[in-house]
């Protein structure tokens, strides 16, 4: 079972603590709020320690506590990453101790990543349950997230700006609320509006994902709009194409499991692929493949055969 970081929070308000928790996903904010409101939720009576079982001396501390008498100290809150590396010996003990109900000694497992592909892992989680720490897809959760974020710390900020932010650095929440802490530490406002950020920082802060994102959504202005602007800002046209035609084949192979895209554009390629038919991305693999030829061996202006293109794929050219 699957659950949101607020729902969860919220469960522990309603009903109490539980002895052990699984996050998944690496939203660094999202596991950082569920693990402060625990704190907070405790009264900050907790000694929080922190495992990174790919170090030995963290191995070693915690499997000594483990097998101890007193097993863990009292009040105690263990933070656990990397363990699905740990041997069957140490698996099979730490599984036998998930399996106890101790209030008092709460173990937080992360696991920094999109899906459960370790069966240690899977283990676990069955018992303990998943909280869902993946960056959300859907952009009004992470508004959401955001807003409540900048309410605790009593920050105003400007809707258009805060669409802009998200749009833009939406792959990450912690990435958005460090680009407004960064100019209220810098000018010491707290009140903040779409002109606290100027254009050309704006422009040099988008990304070449942001741009297969528009494609795949088919969003033909934003599209432009984003290519130009990392056109202007030096982008060279081969990496793009190349971007481009990995994109295509990612949507037109896609299945569960590794991919060279990003975690969002990872987690959208089923909806990018909705909005294209199989043999339009082939005409589009194609068509981008004979780009990249064009460009090595001419001089033709690469700018304007790449806004051409972007239109014709958003615009539907290559479905026929």
């Amino acid at each position: 079972m699957q659950t949101s970081v607020g729902k969860a929070l919220r469960t522990i308000y309603k009903d109490g603590n539980k002895s052990s928790y699984f996050l998944l996903g690496d939203d660094y904010f999202l596991q950082n709020i569920f693990i402060s409101k625990l704190k907070d939720y405790l009264k900050n009576k907790f000694e929080t320690k922190y495992y990174y079982l790919n170090e030995t001396n963290d191995n070693d501390s915690l499997f000594n506590n483990i097998n101890s008498v007193s097993l863990f100290a009292s009040n105690t809150i263990s933070i656990i990453k990397n363990f699905n590396k740990v041997s069957m010996k140490n698996q099979s003990n730490l599984l036998e101790y998930v399996k106890k109900t101790d209030e008092s000694n709460i173990l937080v497992f992360i696991l920094d990543d999109f899906m459960i592909k370790n069966k240690f892992s899977k283990k676990i989680s069955q018992i303990t349950g998943l909280i869902d720490t993946r960056t959300p897809i859907n952009n009004q959760k992470i508004k959401e997230w955001v807003i409540y974020y900048f309410k605790s710390e009593s920050i105003k900020i400007d809707n258009s700006l805060l669409d802009y932010l998200v749009s833009n650095f939406g792959n990450d929440i912690s990435t958005i609320i460090n680009e407004v802490e960064k100019y209220y530490l810098i000018n010491n406002k707290k009140e903040i509006d779409s002109k606290a950020i100027e254009s050309d920082y704006q422009s040099k802060h988008i990304k070449a994902w942001n741009l297969l994102n528009a494609v795949g959504q088919k969003k033909l202005a934003e599209t432009i709009d984003v290519y130009n602007n990392l056109h202007i800002n030096g982008i060279s046209s081969i990496p793009i194409i190349m971007q481009l035609y990995n994109f295509f084949m990612e949507i037109i192979s896609s299945k569960s499991g590794y991919s060279r895209l990003n975690k969002i554009l990872s987690s959208r390629l089923s909806s990018y692929k909705r909005n294209y038919t199989n043999d339009e991305i082939m005409n589009i693999i194609i068509a981008l493949r004979d780009v990249d030829v064009m460009f090595k061996t001419s001089s033709i202006n690469n700018e304007i055969v790449i806004n051409s293109l972007l239109v014709k794929i958003c615009k539907g050219h290559y479905d026929n």
